[in-house]
């Protein structure tokens, strides 16, 4: 909260974190049930007194993402990789185990968010559900535009899923696949414009918002469409900047 009160005050913010809730089980290598035993402590102390500062400092309504299936991360997926099958979603192909986790996670989130829901019954509190937003694109990325596959990158430096943790993003030897639009990772973590729009439709206009919310008239205006999505992808890399941070 001290960040979030210093960009509000100064529009800036002097550090990034870069550890995910992922790369805490894989980079770090913490237990699957080692972190669900401080699951819900991090939960309150992340969500519910986080929030309940921004509501003190006047906040009505409060959008709060849950995590996404970090199991189909071309990242975790080349990380972790290994020749046991078992671990492997005979679907998609994502690590079940780190997308077990991840629905852990939210379902805690949700617990935490109908009790501070009761408590502040003046402020509107939807819970964003990432996870089954982006679910809907690994099982059917044909249907979406994403002919290139689920998994692998656009940008990256070769391998099974086209990461590697010592390629970046602008540094030789790592290059793009192809057309971004036809992939749903740029790099491995992060996402590609054309998932963001998806993740905006279902949001805004799909079922994946607990309560769920729709799009007003004004939203349906073409301009305004590509303005207010640039906004949430602003918004979306916010609130995965605060998932990660807390």
């Amino acid at each position: 909260m001290v960040w979030f009160l210093w960009f509000v005050l100064k529009r800036r913010c002097d550090d990034i974190n870069v550890l995910g809730m992922g790369m805490g089980l894989v980079g770090i290598g913490f237990q699957v049930s080692e972190a669900k035993s401080w699951m819900k402590d991090v939960l309150r102390v992340g969500t519910s007194d986080r929030s309940g500062e921004l509501i003190e400092l006047g906040a009505v309504t409060l959008m709060v993402p849950g995590n996404l299936p970090i199991g189909c991360s071309s990242s975790y997926l080349t990380l972790v990789k290994g020749s046991n099958k078992e671990e492997y979603g005979p679907e998609i192909g994502c690590l079940t185990w780190l997308n077990k986790f991840a629905e852990y996670h939210n379902e805690l989130l949700r617990i935490e968010l109908n009790q501070m829901q009761q408590r502040n019954p003046h402020t509107t509190i939807i819970y964003a559900d990432y996870y089954n937003t982006a679910m809907q694109l690994y099982r059917s990325p044909k249907n979406f535009g994403f002919t290139r596959g689920a998994l692998s990158a656009c940008y990256g430096g070769g391998g099974s899923y086209n990461y590697n943790p010592l390629v970046q993003c602008g540094i030789l030897p790592s290059t793009v696949s192809g057309e971004p639009s036809l992939f749903i990772f740029w790099d491995g973590l992060h996402l590609t414009e054309a998932t963001y729009r998806w993740i905006f439709r279902g949001l805004f206009e799909g079922p994946y918002t607990v309560p769920h919310i729709s799009s007003p008239v004004w939203l349906k205006s073409k301009n305004c469409l590509k303005s207010v999505q640039y906004i949430v992808h602003s918004i979306v890399l916010l609130l995965l900047f605060v998932s990660r941070a807390i």
